[in-house]
């Protein structure tokens, strides 16, 4: 990983030569509203992809959080859109109006309802490009993530899951919420962030309470599956991982702990004298990993797409195949499942000895998992 320690004005400088910028505005309750976008480059509007939401936090803006964040390249890997709102300034201060409270109808507005702000970008992205509408996700840093929290319970019905790195939900979203379901949540904190504090204090429930208060709500599992990543490269600040299983509405709650991290982005590269930044995981790659799990269509089996989680060990051929493929491990009457590339269930059956038939199936990729194994195979 390449870090750059930079001023302000040398990132932009920088980064202006590298970047492509796509920005445009959306006149909303009388508002000129700013937003960047990115579509990938594998897009080409033939099937539906996911649409990703990521916020800037208070004092920031779309383009810092584009750069910083550095979500561009995941969404180019994985082919998904994703959209970076651009906040308003509120009394001196760019921030997200994380409450229901806005101005009257009619009036100029003070307090702006960037809740519709968010509501039309999806209407505008659902009319204008080919959106998965059941694969739409919410993120963001400090205010944004706070900002995240609040839309996944003021549009719950439309966002599938939500991510939040170094922001909190508010109390509104903790203690009343109108969404009849329960989204997933992971959420990112550094134990070294003193803007928004990760250890309690007497009037301050800090970043481990309020993630066992999200998981009693979502009636998420007590128990979490654990897992340490450590200190990768020696700089002191480690990372561990806690998920927590079985919540309502087939959710989990992800929660990743950074000891010694301060109020930063995971694995970004750009950074400043002070910062602590941890490079055991990067962001934006876990906050897809975390996403690419869930959907709201029902008929919707999650396959892991990382080649890690696969079993190249495992024998199958022809590879690619035409009609038939030969798993001579199989037993006669095993069940496996066929997956599409983006995770949908397209058959499942029982294996005679040794094959599976595969002739029905239009060409493409295709994951094919049973009891104990996961394998690709091309059509």
């Amino acid at each position: 990983m390449t870090r750059f320690f930079l001023g302000l004005s040398f990132c932009f400088t920088l980064c202006s030569a590298s970047a492509q910028f796509d920005i445009d505005t959306l006149v909303y309750d009388g508002l000129d509203r700013i937003y960047e976008f990115h579509i990938p480059a594998s897009y080409d509007g033939s099937e539906e992809v996911p649409l990703v939401f990521n916020l800037h936090g208070r004092g920031s803006n779309s383009f810092q959080q584009r750069v910083y964040s550095q979500m561009d390249a995941v969404a180019d890997l994985n082919n998904f859109i994703v959209v970076y709102p651009n906040a308003r300034e509120v009394n001196g201060l760019v921030l997200w109006n994380v409450s229901y409270e806005v101005s009257a109808p009619g009036v100029t507005p003070v307090i702006p309802d960037d809740v519709g702000f968010v509501d039309s970008l999806i209407d505008f992205f659902i009319a204008n490009y080919a959106i998965d509408t059941n694969r739409i996700y919410t993120c963001g840093m400090s205010s944004g993530g706070y900002m995240s929290y609040f839309l996944s319970c003021a549009l719950g019905e439309r966002f599938t899951a939500m991510a939040s790195i170094t922001g909190l939900p508010p109390l509104s979203v903790v203690d009343s919420c109108p969404s009849a379901r329960t989204v997933p949540v992971m959420q990112v904190h550094g134990t070294a962030d003193t803007t928004v504090e990760y250890f309690p204090s007497p009037f301050y429930i800090g970043v481990e309470g309020a993630v066992e208060l999200i998981r009693d709500r979502n009636g998420c599992d007590i128990q979490a599956d654990y897992r340490d990543y450590g200190d990768v490269d020696n700089d002191g600040i480690s990372a561990e991982r806690f998920i927590y299983p079985n919540c309502l509405d087939n959710g989990e709650l992800w929660f990743y702990k950074l000891t010694n991290a301060t109020h930063t982005w995971p694995g970004t590269p750009i950074a400043f004298p002070g910062d602590g930044i941890s490079y055991e995981i990067d962001g934006s790659t876990e906050i897809w990993r975390f996403f690419e799990r869930f959907s709201k269509d029902p008929s919707f089996v999650y396959v892991p797409t990382d080649v890690s989680s696969l079993d190249a060990s495992f024998p199958a051929f022809p590879n690619p195949a035409m009609e038939r493929v030969f798993v001579p491990r199989l037993l006669e009457g095993s069940m496996y499942q066929v997956f599409s590339q983006d995770g949908r269930l397209v058959f499942e059956s029982s294996a005679p000895q040794g094959y599976l038939e595969v002739s029905e199936l239009p060409e493409g990729m295709y994951y094919v998992s049973g009891e104990g194994y996961t394998f690709r195979v091309s059509i």
